[in-house]
């Protein structure tokens, strides 16, 4: 690195690389993303609580405008 805080030409930042994450890690969280949009999903769509229809309705306009 030089003083003025640049790496030199050809060095990494990051000699090490990305870490390694842990085996199954990742499809361990998409198998709970997944159980928690469905319950978060049975939870909006419930007629019993009106801050659950106002929060379905803000999501499902803030998913169409993007």
């Amino acid at each position: 690195m030089t003083n003025d805080g640049r790496f030199k030409p050809g060095q990494s930042g990051n000699p090490g690389g990305r870490p390694k994450s842990e085996p199954g890690f990742r499809d361990a969280c998409r198998e709970l993303s997944t159980k928690a949009l469905k319950a978060l999903e049975d939870i909006l769509k419930s007629k019993a609580n009106p801050q659950a229809r106002v929060a379905d309705h803000l999501l499902r306009h803030k998913a169409q405008c993007g």
